[in-house]
């Protein structure tokens, strides 16, 4: 009788312990309890009975207690934190690594979250952003949206019915002059109501009325924030300065807010000022489209309503001026749309390829959760009898998991806030929103979302298999050597070949874009693009108003860039390859059926000089290059490339045929092909050439030309010299930047490349992921497989079939994750197929590549125990179990 009393005077005592530290003295207590039945004759389970029981009345003692006290499940909650961290303190190599894995994928995930954030959840940042749209032309021969002309711009925004304003923009540049250095700024020319159409007001001042667009009132202008800081210092006064451009005096009328920056991806970049755009009615220029058009809808007028009045007027038009207008037809884009098109099916595949790192992430640290759960079975034996419930240990274990994830999950964000500046410093044009990102609210709420999650994830199938656990298995097993449990064993076999799987749906899509992206780095160009050298020259209208002036200054030019030591030849175009839209118009052909303007092929209009073919090695294929001869008093003749001449004269020799744009008229100038150029990849590698037609620059005469010169050796050494020769021409000449052709390449693949890095670097780290995981899961086995490994070898069991046991097992696993894999990589990869080039989304080399890949990764990280294994010592490991 005293002896049970002292008993449960014990119980209670220890079980007071409990809350504060579960450790030794418990354990030894309870150990002690044990030994002492046996000795009594008593079973394991009638000793696990009684130690249940006396704990099990304490248990009771103290619940009243603490609802006397009137503890709350906060107060619970704070407890089981606090033990988490001492346990976590006593491990600093398992949180370590723990926190490491979560925060590096966590990381990855938060700043790819923080991109998507930026660039397609954000809004716009305009009011009611949603009913702002972009009205494009097109046409059954439209190669892509086509902008209006001023004529027919003024005809839908008069005779529309669901718009609430419509406003036209115009980009190009405006030489900023009464400055020691002229200087080209990026301007935009827009109808008094584009401002209205984005909902924007003036932080100083005002923005552009209905008078500003007519002629002989729209000497104003309205800066932008940051020109407004860097060029006038932030001058509270600057409304009602006069500034000076293309040597005409303008009166500065407002300052637009720090948050305005409009951008159109492919269409606008960002501008220093606006300008209003006197905007007239000529039926000679109703096919001359150059205007982006924007729109608000009316409040309470759907897309599909809007599109529908549009469409109405589309074929009133077409019915009046059926000689050009005959078959177009008008789109309605959002401009949200319009922003993020071509990137949002990318963004959202990184991010789901992200998270698949951190599943894998989270199956790393699960496995890492078993293997500790397995060394604390006695532990939870002990809580266990001592009256905790399955749920109640579930709550521990679970309460530990979520500290872990919120450690891995502060490390992460710390990461994130860091690679935000990479993400930005990769990403293309295309995703200009991508430098605007940063962690904000929405991206931390994230963070934390995603940790708790991925703590639930890693922490519930340990918590399920702990709990689980009966007591007297627990009691009963001890030692290093014991075997682990079925099912702990099959969770990790199975959570090993989920890594697996998951990793080769990873590597399967990089594989497939850098095989993309190797196969567009081969497609040739059609011109040679070493050791060229491209720098953009625009000629002021106040300086060179006339064609004369302007022919008579880029021969000049050209003759000064050819006599520079290292120059081999020099040329101009009016748009370089790969950097801008093109002026595209209808051809026909002289002794042909005549047809509407909808019905013509269209073509890419360039202008070129003497010298552009040979300097960017683009061969001549029939006829004769352009010469100096080629003047405006001389008969008009054009250069056709391959795929115009293949299209427009099948089975014919166009040498010696007459063209002329447009529909002809008595008006229209013939002109005689004299020659076949090569063709070039002109918007993008990736899309077929088109059709061009090159005229002779002082027959085509345009105030602006990009210069190129094929030099030597470094292009970029020659740019100071060639600027300096532009100089001594016209002191006051604006000059852009001068950039090697290389330069020009590579920008234009680098939303490609952008796709292909991001989606390999995670590629990569579940690879390493894998890696480490399988060599966990398969150290572990090694390590509760001492003794029946011991008792192999002692029966003569050889290293060679040491090595086969562990290695052969591993692979096994490793066959059934690369099965499922390539399961799901074969469902998945067809999402990818828009992003891809010359290579198939089901393409076998990859396939099998990235599987050897996998299968080499998983033999080597089974391989490092595997030899660990071959060195045990069978007479240690029998006497150890």
């Amino acid at each position: 009788m005293l002896h049970d009393l002292i008993f449960r005077i014990r119980a209670i005592f220890l079980r007071s312990r409990l809350d504060a530290d579960m450790d030794e003295e418990l354990r030894f207590h309870l150990e002690h309890q044990t030994q002492q039945s046996r000795a009594a004759g008593i079973s394991p389970e009638e000793a696990a009975l009684r130690a249940r029981l006396a704990f099990g009345g304490m248990t009771q003692v103290q619940e009243q207690c603490r609802d006397a006290r009137g503890i709350s499940l906060l107060d619970s909650l704070w407890r089981d934190l606090r033990y988490g961290a001492r346990m976590l303190r006593k491990n600093p190599g398992f949180a370590a690594v723990a926190v490491l894995t979560l925060g590096l994928a966590i990381g990855a995930d938060t700043a790819t979250f923080s991109l998507v954030n930026a660039v397609l959840l954000r809004p716009l940042p305009y009011p009611e952003p949603q009913r702002i749209v972009m009205v494009w032309g097109t046409g059954p021969n439209a190669v892509r949206n086509e902008a209006f002309s001023e004529t027919t711009f003024l005809d839908y925004q008069q005779q529309n019915h669901c718009f609430a304003s419509m406003a036209a923009l115009h980009a190009g540049g405006s030489t900023l002059t009464g400055t020691p250095e002229p200087e080209r700024i990026a301007s935009a020319a827009v109808s008094p109501e584009f401002f209205d159409v984005l909902g924007i007001h003036a932080l100083l001042g005002r923005t552009f009325a209905p008078e500003d667009g007519q002629p002989g009132k729209n000497n104003v202008v309205i800066l932008t924030h940051g020109a407004w800081q860097r060029r006038y210092g932030s001058d509270p006064l600057i409304v009602g300065r006069q500034i000076y451009m293309n040597l005409q005096p303008y009166t500065v009328i407002g300052v637009l807010p720090a948050s305005f920056d409009f951008t159109v991806p492919g269409h606008v970049t960002a501008k220093e000022l606006y300008l209003p755009a006197v905007l007239k009615r000529d039926e000679q220029q109703r096919g001359n489209g150059y205007l982006k058009v924007f729109a608000r809808l009316k409040p309470g007028v759907s897309m599909a309503q809007a599109q529908a009045d549009l469409d109405v007027v589309g074929r009133r038009l077409a019915e009046r001026y059926p000689q050009v207008l005959h078959g177009q037809t008008v789109k309605l884009v959002t401009l949200q749309e319009q922003n993020t098109g071509d990137v949002r099916k990318l963004l959202w595949i990184l991010l789901a390829a992200v998270s698949l790192v951190l599943l894998i992430a989270c199956a790393n640290v699960a496995n890492l959760q078993l293997a500790r759960a397995s060394a604390r079975q006695k532990e939870i034996a002990i809580r266990s009898a001592m009256g905790a419930g399955r749920r109640r240990v579930m709550g521990q274990m679970l309460t530990e998991s979520l500290l872990l994830a919120l450690l891995g999950g502060a490390f992460g964000t710390a990461l994130a806030w860091g690679g935000l500046r990479l993400l930005a410093s990769l990403a293309p044009s295309a995703l200009h929103a991508a430098h605007a990102q940063t962690v904000d609210g929405a991206v931390l709420i994230y963070s934390m979302a995603v940790s708790l999650a991925a703590g639930i994830l890693f922490g519930l199938a340990p918590a399920l298999e702990s709990s689980a656990a009966g007591l007297s298995d627990a009691l009963k097993q001890g030692g290093r050597g014991s075997a682990e449990s079925r099912g702990g064993g099959r969770l990790r076999s199975l959570l090993m070949v989920s890594e697996v799987a998951l990793s080769l749906v990873l590597l399967t899509g990089a594989g497939l874009l850098i095989r993309s992206f190797a196969e567009l780095l081969n497609v040739k160009p059609g011109f040679d693009a070493r050791h060229v050298l491209t720098l953009p020259v625009t000629l002021p209208r106040y300086s060179y108003g006339k064609d004369p002036q302007r022919i008579e200054l880029y021969r000049r030019a050209l003759n000064s860039m050819a006599a520079l030591p290292g120059v081999h030849s020099a040329g101009a175009i009016d748009d370089l390859p790969l950097t801008s839209d093109r002026d595209s118009s209808g051809l026909s052909v002289e002794g042909r059926p005549a047809l509407t303007a909808s019905a013509l092929p269209v073509v890419e209009q360039r202008s070129v000089t003497p010298g552009y073919f040979q300097s960017m090695a683009i061969p001549l294929v029939a006829g004769r290059d352009l010469s100096d001869a080629d003047t405006a008093d001389s008969a008009p003749v054009v250069l056709l490339n391959q795929e115009a001449a293949r299209r427009i004269f099948p089975n014919q020799n166009p040498l010696g045929q007459r063209v002329t744009f447009g529909v002809p008229s008595p008006q229209s100038t013939w002109m005689t092909v004299a020659g076949i150029v090569g063709d070039v990849r002109d918007l993008t590698l990736d899309a077929r050439p088109g059709m061009e037609v090159y005229q002779p620059y002082q027959q085509y005469t345009l105030p602006y030309m990009t210069l190129v010169m094929r030099t030597a050796g470094d292009p970029d050494g020659m740019a100071a010299a060639a600027r300096r020769e532009l100089h001594e021409l016209d002191r006051n000449l604006p000059l852009a930047q001068a950039l090697s052709m290389e330069t020009v390449l590579a920008v234009s693949i680098g939303q490609r490349r952008f796709n292909m890095l991001l989606l390999t670097l995670f590629a990569a780290m579940a690879l390493v992921l894998a890696g480490v995981g399988i060599y966990g899961v398969v150290s572990y086995s090694v390590a509760q497989r001492t003794s029946e490994i011991g008792l192999r070898m002692a029966l003569g069991a050889a290293r060679a079939d040491v090595l086969k046991l562990v290695v052969g097992r591993s692979l096994a696993l490793t066959a059934g994750g690369l099965a499922a894999g390539l399961a799901a990589a074969s469902l998945l990869t067809g999402f990818l197929s828009s992003m891809l080039y010359g290579v198939r989304p089901l393409d076998p080399v990859t396939f099998g590549g990235v599987a050897l890949v996998l299968a080499a990764v998983a033999a080597l990280a089974s391989y490092i125990p595997a030899r660990r294994a071959m060195k045990v010592d069978p007479m240690t490991a029998l006497r150890d179990s």
